[in-house]
């Protein structure tokens, strides 16, 4: 079995409709039904940001970036930070080399989801970050 981590808990808890706390309780009381877990009939598409020494050099000093989030929500997509933080506005600095943020979308296609996100990042991000652009291109459905 996969571990429930991300990118895959990103993706599936975009599509929850009942309160994830409401989950939970049920999950504890061992009554989890299908009646009391909701979940949107979307499809998700999910990127992480990168620096460009990703999985190529370990970079002992901070990568320092920009990034217009007001601009990616804009364009329906969510933001999940993980080893960024915010320095100042749109400017922030890598805590470690990993992913820096996760884009995640939804919509009623893959096809869809995949291009509200590629779209959201366009301009918005800053031009020394990396991201795949590959994703999700095997999928047929």
């Amino acid at each position: 079995m996969r571990d429930f981590g991300d990118p895959e808990a990103l993706n599936v808890l975009n599509l929850l409709e009942s309160p994830f706390t409401e989950v939970v309780e049920h999950v504890i009381n061992g009554d989890l039904s299908s009646e009391n877990c909701k979940f949107k009939k979307e499809c998700t598409f999910t990127v992480y940001v990168v620096t460009k020494e990703y999985a190529v050099a370990d970079s002992k000093e901070p990568c320092i970036f920009s990034l217009n989030r007001k601009g990616i929500e804009e364009k329906g997509a969510k933001i999940y930070f993980a080893n960024a933080k915010n320095v100042n506005g749109d400017t922030y600095s890598s805590v470690s080399n990993s992913r820096l943020f996760a884009v995640v979308t939804s919509g009623d296609t893959l096809s869809e989801a995949k291009e509200k996100a590629y779209n959201a990042m366009e301009g918005n991000i800053d031009e020394n970050l990396d991201y795949r652009r590959d994703i999700g291109n095997i999928y047929k459905h």
